[in-house]
């Protein structure tokens, strides 16, 4: 049989996990689909002597494209690169583009005079592949009774995407992502010295736009936890037309006309976290593969009448900013991050 690489001749997921049920009841001769398949992965070294069964590519496509294209996603619009290393160092800039000195800087030359030189003040960012994980152990008879298949294909999407979501906003940084909030690019904005506690208001997000970098304007978005979009309407309480109702593509509102993420990522109402003004494209996340690899064994737990999905995405991520910068003109200090002090 000659094999589509892509599917493995498969015409969707919910039919291949289907075929390694039925190889692991040992309902018949296994499918020759799967095991042409098994047979190219332990020749590439990629699959270990436990049964298990590699995911075609295809199929791990339609995964990714859950986790960055959904409309409630956030990750697509990080600055997303591949390494082909366990540990990769990416050279950074920190110098912002209108400084005087040191960086990078562009001016007029003489039609035969010597350019001006550039005195580089590269710093580094190192992100490691670290492996973000789960293993489903399911039982035969859940198999049997149900279709697997379609339970998959909604659910690890969806937990790989919110998991890469809470990291990237809160994650510490040792031994795993380094969030935002525990960043030391983030501006922190004080509350009003006597705003109510837990609320979010006009001067709240007045502060918070005034201190994002002047790059991040037309690409930022604002995060919000799920007990924020209550108070939202009354930034409009001064006359002010700060929030927009939702269209269809910011289906919760824009503030300052950039669109609103609602996500349980993000805090409860009045603590640090529940508001969020984020340039995610100065957020780096790096992946040693596109896409969650996934393999299936019917051998590992087969004395106890039980299968094992496992799904494992090499990944890391920092933002690209070492610290707020001066602006140009005026005293504040901006950043692609900006947060609301707790209140």
């Amino acid at each position: 049989m000659k094999l589509n690489p892509l599917t493995h001749n498969f015409d969707t997921q919910s039919e291949y996990f289907g075929a390694i049920y039925a190889a692991g009841m040992g309902f018949a001769k296994p499918d020759a689909r799967l095991m042409n398949a098994a047979a190219t992965a332990i020749a590439s070294g990629s699959t270990g002597a436990d049964g298990g069964f590699l995911m075609p590519p295809a199929f791990e496509d339609e995964i990714r494209e859950r986790i960055f294209e959904d409309p409630d996603s956030s990750l697509g619009l990080c600055d997303v690169r591949g390494v082909k290393k366990s540990i990769e160092t990416f050279p950074t800039d920190d110098t912002p583009s209108w400084a005087t000195s040191g960086g990078v800087r562009v001016g007029y030359a003489d039609e035969i005079g010597p350019i001006e030189q550039s005195k580089l003040k590269v710093g580094a960012l190192s992100v490691r592949a670290r492996k973000l994980a789960t293993v489903m152990v399911l039982t035969n008879e859940l198999k049997e009774d149900s279709n697997i298949g379609a339970y998959i294909e909604r659910t690890v999407p969806r937990k790989f995407k919110y998991k890469l979501t809470q990291l990237k906003i809160s994650g510490l940084g040792a031994g795993e992502m380094l969030g935002v909030l525990n960043s030391p690019a983030l501006i922190t904005v004080a509350a009003e010295a006597s705003q109510t506690a837990a609320t979010f208001n006009t001067a709240n997000a007045c502060n918070m736009w005034s201190r994002m970098w002047s790059g991040g304007y037309a690409r930022a978005v604002w995060m919000i936890g799920p007990d924020v979009p209550s108070v939202l309407p009354h930034l409009n309480s001064t006359g002010l037309n700060i929030f927009t109702p939702g269209d269809a593509e910011a289906p919760v509102g824009r503030i300052f006309g950039r669109p609103v993420i609602v996500h349980e990522a993000c805090e409860a109402l009045g603590d640090l976290g529940d508001v969020l003004l984020a340039d995610w494209g100065e957020y780096l996340l790096a992946f040693r593969t596109p896409a969650p690899r996934q393999s299936a064994s019917i051998h590992c737990y087969f004395d106890r009448d039980l299968q094992a999905f496992k799904f494992t995405w090499r990944v890391d991520g920092m933002p690209w900013w070492g610290a707020p910068v001066p602006s140009r003109t005026g005293n504040l200090t901006r950043s692609p991050f900006v947060a609301l002090a707790a209140r």
